[in-house]
This record gives C-alpha cells, sequence and structure tokens, in this order.
C-alpha cells in the first residue's frame, strides 16, 4: 500500500493517520521498514501519527479496554507505551497521543500512575494531548467533569506534566515542521513559538501552581470539617 501510494504523482508528504502503540512494541523492524520506506524517498525528517495512551494505569486498562495492549497484558501497558515511544524515536516517528481523563472509577493512583508514564516518556520527541472522558451513552453513575472547574490537585499535575512535555519539543518540533514552508510561514512560527516559550509558558506555570495552592487548601479546609463533624457530632 505504501509502496504504491509513494508512486503518486506529486507527492510531497506521506504519512497514517493513526498507529496503535502495541503494533509498534511488539513490531519494531516493521515500524523501522515502515519509516524508512517514507523518508528516504520523500525526504522527510520524521512522520507523525496519532495515537492513544489513555492511561498509565494498568487497573483501568484492565477495566475499560483490557485488549488494548494485546498481545501483551494489561499490566504490561506503561512498559509497551514506553517501548513504544523508545521505538519510535529511533525510527523517525512522532506520536502525538491523547490522554483520557475522568475515566469511569478513575482514583487519584490512576492518575498519578499516568503522571509517572509521562515523565517516563519525556525523553521521546512526541505531543501529548489531554481529552475529557465522554460516555457513548447516558450513565447516571459517572459524574461528568469539566477540565478545569471540576479538577482534583492530581488532575492539574497531570496537566502540569503534560504542559511540560509539550514544551520540552515545542520548538523542535514547530521549526522542523515548518522547514519547507515559505520564509513568511517560517518567521510567523517562529514567532509564535518564541512567543509561547517566553510569555506562555510563564502564564501557564504561574496558573498551575496557584490552581494547586488553591485546590489543597480547599481540600485541607473539608478535611478539618469532616474532623470536626465526626469528633462533635
Amino acid at each position: 500500500l505504501i509502496s504504491k501510494a509513494l508512486k503518486l504523482k506529486g507527492l510531497k508528504s506521506l504519512g497514517p493517520s493513526h498507529i496503535a502503540l502495541v503494533s509498534v512494541a511488539s513490531s519494531p523492524k516493521t515500524a523501522e521498514a515502515f519509516s524508512e520506506l517514507i523518508t528516504s524517498r520523500l525526504n522527510q525528517r520524521w512522520i507523525a501519527y496519532q495515537t492513544g495512551i489513555e492511561t498509565g494505569s494498568p487497573r483501568l486498562i484492565e477495566m475499560h479496554m483490557e485488549k488494548k495492549p494485546y498481545p501483551y497484558k494489561p499490566k504490561e501497558w506503561p512498559e509497551v507505551v514506553e517501548r513504544a515511544f523508545a521505538i519510535s524515536a529511533d525510527c523517525k516517528l512522532i506520536p502525538c497521543a491523547t490522554v483520557i481523563i475522568n475515566l469511569p472509577k478513575e482514583t487519584e493512583d490512576d492518575v498519578i500512575k499516568t503522571i509517572e508514564l509521562l515523565e517516563k516518556i519525556r525523553p521521546y520527541k512526541s505531543f501529548i494531548a489531554p481529552l475529557l472522558f465522554v460516555p457513548i451513552k447516558k450513565d447516571d453513575t459517572h459524574k461528568r467533569m469539566r477540565l478545569i472547574e471540576d479538577a482534583k490537585p492530581w488532575h492539574i499535575e497531570l496537566y502540569k506534566t503534560i504542559w511540560r512535555h509539550n514544551i520540552k519539543w515545542l520548538k523542535s518540533l514547530g521549526f522542523e515542521y515548518s522547514a519547507k514552508n515559505s520564509l513568511l510561514t517560517r518567521v510567523f512560527i517562529k514567532a509564535f513559538i518564541r512567543y509561547i516559550l517566553a510569555y506562555a509558558n510563564r502564564v501557564a506555570e504561574k496558573f498551575f501552581d496557584e490552581k494547586l495552592k488553591g485546590l489543597k487548601s480547599e481540600t485541607y479546609r473539608l478535611a478539618e470539617e469532616e474532623v470536626f463533624k465526626a469528633v462533635h457530632f
């Protein structure tokens, strides 16, 4: 299929829409051959693809998507993700991965495991996008969540981890992506990226810190109220 697509006249770039991380992790030679075929013919710096991490919690993987890591087991999912990102980096493949927030039955520990996984894959060039869980059908047992307004301290920590991951790779991804564009486009993209790195990043970091401070204070206040009620009533 790729070989046939490469024969199209006027083709300047080529890439997949989605790639399953387990496919990369389980068959690195296929990933290498796929990338080499395209990058050598079209002189592409790298190939981006969409994929889903969704969570770093083996418990949630087993609960909601137990076949996602196949042929590996749900408990191996974090290692599968890390391996796939490492192979992708070696093969000039750039994962653009989603992480789902507020999966049913999600706990603080599940989110912490996702944070830990994202910190392990930070050395690999990639982009991470947080997505709120949306049920396929109405489910009164699951409480919906707004991204910021309903976030717990551990969610803000997750957002901060995702932000820092993307900031780390923003400059190289942006500059490399725009390399073949017109001079005016390159200048605009570089200026925009420099603005984000110089100003927006400071604003975001301040927001995360202030939000965390406020949430932790509120959590402490509510805990005090619960203790008071337990003692006096």
